[in-house]
């Protein structure tokens, strides 16, 4: 693959100035100070129409901090932020700052009940809401805290800097994610630590004050951090966008209008940027960081945007910030189906390693741990959480492990490969959902694919696996599974294939594995055309297979294969058994792995033990009403995506 090195095909605006590693020695709030005493009147924030130069923001930002409580060194003093995306939000991080307490912005979008447990939880010294979420603000604070209004400050008020002593080490955010759990943990980090991925970033990418950055997400997701501060503390003009009341469709009409140079995004959001087929001439740098990048969106960069433009595919966490970088242009080409996120950026080492935590061979696949000395703080109120997640070393470095899986190849460029959790056991087996995922995003018709478990109404649990295919493919369960069969052992292999023009989305961008459809009730796309049920017998195996396999009994054909319907191994047990028992005689479930069709399984029964069509009449017979009964229950759970 390509390596694409800054200095070599990438090109700094010519008013870009190192950010210095002295400079991390400060709090966020002098460095912003520096920009506004440099250069007043530039722009610093336009939204919609309204823009303000640093002057006026700093101005408004210092009033708004008069009004806050006064910070206590000896405590850690959070505000909970609850603010649409705008000037206003900006100028809210900035005030809680200037005043020398925390920011914590919360998700306005979130239900009622997940603020208030993110709330409790905080414990904040007040809450700054804005005139539209004044009242949700104040129905959740119900008199414990006090609710400011941000767009209240009074204009006699003095703009002038507060001049509080910050040290570097003093914590500036906490941001509540709630990754794979679903329960809500704040990551905690400095000024310091912050400043430093900035210097990341605006080194590696030459942020400077000539710069137009798109702010797309809300301050609630970490990645704004470098989007927001990599502006203010370099020059460069930040312009949000509210997604929830503009919609991605106006992303890119909005992008080409405010003359956009860096877009900052989710992958998903980038391909609402590209689709508008925009020249966007004064776009020089795409950057795609919080979820996995796919082939088909280095393909869709390279057709669309200029020469001159640079996609940067990285690799970051709430509590570590940006940990690799991946520059691509127009001749970088792919080895393989994943998308690398790179090289190592300034002062994050990082390590894949196994279970005892000792670093595998290039090529292996394992945990993504990063050593660092500018790592968060730590979670929230959690201190058994963090010690468990951070190592310290003694020295001022420490350890995190992200819970990520990746493999490093042998020139050192890192490939993510999902999270840690995504391991269960199929069958008493392993199975690592990252692995098979790979394998399928391997497969030339698949442009995205996810891999879950999902329990049945056995209580027994199976894999799944969601498809997004390229256009004009016709979606095939037998084509995939026998190409996952040539690549995986069979305790690997998905029974339920769930076929979507797109993978549902959180409000952010990124994939929701929560939103994903149930794998129920439909019938598979398979090579092999419908044949009904004609005999007794075949009306029989019909009914015995939609109960196991918990499809509509309609959708059960005779020469259907058994294991393209969802079939595996402990169903096989299942159905032979219930088979073996219906028949009374032996059966070795062996045979439904060589006859998998209904009519070949029937052709081996009579030839193998004499006639048994009347035997399996009868049994059709008693089994009447149990099918009548499994049928009407398979149409009220029917879904119109493939099993």
């Amino acid at each position: 693959m390509t390596d694409v090195h800054v200095g070599q095909k990438y090109r700094y605006p010519s008013s870009f100035a190192e950010f210095p590693k002295k400079a991390i020695e400060q709090s966020i709030i002098e460095r912003f100070e520096q920009q506004v005493r440099q250069r007043p009147e530039s722009p610093a924030a336009k939204f919609r129409d309204g823009l303000v130069t640093y002057d006026e923001l700093n101005q408004t930002a210092n009033r708004l901090a008069r009004t806050l409580p006064q910070s206590n060194p000896r405590q850690l003093m959070p505000v909970a932020i609850l603010v649409e995306q705008g000037v206003t939000l900006i100028v809210a991080i900035l005030a809680v700052l200037k005043a020398g307490l925390i920011y914590a912005p919360m998700d306005r979008r979130q239900t009622e009940v997940r603020r208030l447990k993110t709330l409790v939880d905080l414990n904040p010294c007040a809450i700054l809401a804005d005139n539209r979420n004044l009242a949700a603000a104040q129905a959740l604070a119900h008199d414990s805290y006090p609710v400011l209004n941000a767009q209240a400050v009074k204009s006699t008020l003095c703009g002038d800097n507060l001049e509080l002593p910050i040290s570097p080490d003093a914590a500036a955010s906490i941001f509540y994610t709630s990754g794979s759990t679903g329960e809500p943990k704040g990551v905690i980090d400095s000024h310091r630590n912050v400043l430093h991925n900035v210097m990341r970033y605006t080194n590696s990418l030459g942020f400077s004050p000539e710069d137009r950055m798109s702010l797309v997400q809300h301050s609630s997701f970490s990645g704004t951090v470098s989007t927001l501060f990599g502006a203010l503390l370099n020059g460069a003009a930040v312009l949000p966008f509210d997604l929830d009341r503009d919609g991605l469709a106006a992303i890119a009409a909005w992008a080409q209008r405010e003359h956009i140079t860096i877009f900052h995004s989710v992958p998903s959001i980038f391909r609402q940027l590209a689709v508008a087929c925009e020249p966007f001439p004064e776009l020089r740098l795409i950057r795609l960081e919080g979820d996995k990048a796919t082939t088909r969106d280095i393909e869709i960069f390279q057709e669309t945007f200029a020469d001159s433009c640079i996609l940067v595919n990285g690799l970051g966490a709430t509590e570590c910030g940006l940990l690799r970088q991946n520059f691509i242009d127009k001749s970088t080409r792919l080895a393989g189906p994943v998308v690398p996120v790179g090289y190592p950026v300034e002062d994050m080492a990082v390590q894949v390693v196994d279970e005892s935590g000792n670093e595998v061979p290039a090529g292996t696949i394992g945990e993504i741990v990063v050593r660092s000395s500018y790592l968060a703080l730590g979670y929230w109120h959690k201190p058994e959480l963090t010690a468990a997640k951070f190592e310290q070393d003694g020295s001022g470095g420490c350890t995190y492990r992200t819970g990520d899986l990746g493999s490093m190849s042998q020139d050192g460029c890192l490939e993510h490969l999902g999270r840690k959790d995504f391991r269960t056991k199929i069958g008493g087996n392993n199975v690592d959902m990252a692995d098979v995922e790979h394998v399928i995003l391997e497969f030339e018709a698949v442009e995205d694919a996810l891999v879950q478990t999902y329990i049945d109404r056995a209580g027994e649990q199976h894999l799944v696996a969601y498809f997004v295919l390229q256009d004009g493919v016709e979606p095939m369960v037998s084509d995939v599974r026998e190409y996952l069969e040539s690549r995986l052992p069979s305790h690997m292999i998905p029974t339920a294939y769930v076929f979507l023009d797109q993978l549902p989305l959180t409000r952010d961008g990124k994939v929701d594995r929560h939103g994903l459809p149930a794998p129920i009730g439909a019938r598979p796309f398979l090579r092999t055309q419908y044949v009904a049920p004609e005999t007794p017998m075949e009306s029989f195996l019909a009914g015995l297979w939609a109960e196991v396999l918990e499809l509509e009994l309609t959708h059960i054909g005779v020469l259907d294969s058994f294991f393209e319907l969802g079939g595996e191994s402990l169903r096989a047990t299942k159905v032979v058994a219930r088979l073996a028992r219906r028949l009374s005689m032996e059966i070795n479930v062996s045979v439904l792995f060589e006859y998998q069709t209904i009519r070949s399984l029937i052709g081996y029964l009579e030839g193998s033990s004499g006639p048994e069509t009347d035997r399996l009449a009868r049994a059709s017979e008693r089994a009447a009403k149990q099918r009548a009964v499994l049928a009407r229950r398979a149409r009220a759970d029917g879904s119109k995506y493939a099993q």
